[in-house]
């Protein structure tokens, strides 16, 4: 008996200095693929944070319009040019263009107050009826009328009924202004910070396609996290129901601290190189 003990000793020992070997082998890979990650993260890290960012940009843009109703190009312009003559945030016109594009609807449907609001900026229900009438020209036609009034309160009366009481400052600040407006359209062209309807588009795509790829690479590292833990379960089952009854706490040696290692070493690896791919994408990748 004692022979045959010290002979599964003995194996238990020789298994544990394999298991070992092999958690070498894995930091030695491990380490490998954390330069590798690195290397790419050098190249490419800061391109894709960079391109991501622009993309982020244009595809807002794209949202933002789409809720006011408006061409990209005219809700760039008009948004330039209100920041500048109205002193209005980004966040600001976009909520404004958004409730005027909501005004209009509401007078396609019948309300006699939304019909009466652009009646006072010269809309007739004709042109609220024509499907081509659309909200960049109701932004024109607005714009054209608060320059055109020399009185900022009736100015602020008429926009709060198309934008609600938000509007009541942008209308007192264009009134008695003409002209200022289509200058700073202008100016926007000018210095080309108005997005083409192209570029405003591939942003869009661009920045769907990063989502996407971002939510396929948080199913991966799930993925391998979970493939991993069935030959982990049985790797604790074989010591926890064999080795451990048949040689004793005293006489696990190498064998479990080979295991263990080895199950250190594989998670801390595997996440080290995972770590370090994602540092070569992190800018580009929402995680």
């Amino acid at each position: 008996a004692e022979g045959a003990m010290s002979g599964l000793q003995g194996a238990a020992g020789r298994m544990g200095r394999g298991l070992q070997s092999a958690g070498g082998m894995a930091v030695t890979f491990g380490r490998n693929m954390a330069i590798v990650a690195a290397g790419v993260a050098a190249v490419t890290g800061a391109a894709l944070a960079f391109v991501r960012s622009s993309a982020a940009f244009g595809d807002a843009i794209g949202d933002a319009s789409k809720a006011a109703g408006m061409s990209t190009t005219a809700f760039q312009e008009y948004r330039f040019a209100l920041k500048e003559a109205a002193d209005m945030t980004d966040e600001e016109f976009a909520s404004a263009a958004a409730r005027l594009n909501k005004t209009l609807g509401e007078a396609r449907e019948g309300s006699m107050a939304a019909v009466a609001a652009f009646d006072k900026i010269g809309i007739s229900q004709a042109q609220l009826a024509d499907a081509s009438f659309n909200t960049d020209k109701a932004m024109a036609a607005y714009v054209a009328t608060m320059e055109g009034l020399k009185d900022p309160t009736i100015a602020a009366a008429v926009s709060t009924d198309l934008f609600g009481r938000a509007g009541a400052g942008m209308g007192a600040a264009l009134s008695g202004v003409p002209g200022q407006v289509g200058s700073l359209v202008d100016r926007a062209r000018e210095l080309g910070v108005v997005l083409g309807p192209e570029a405003v588009e591939a942003a869009g795509e661009f920045d769907q396609k990063m989502n996407e790829l971002g939510a396929s690479f948080e199913a991966m590292k799930n993925e391998l996290a979970f493939s991993m833990m069935p030959a982990l379960n049985k790797v604790l089952d074989v010591i926890t129901d064999y080795v451990i009854p048949a040689l004793g706490m005293d006489g696990l040696g190498g064998a479990v601290k080979g295991a263990m290692d080895l199950i250190v070493i594989f998670g801390t690896e595997a996440g080290k190189a995972f770590s370090a791919f994602k540092a070569a994408v992190g800018g580009a990748v929402d995680w």
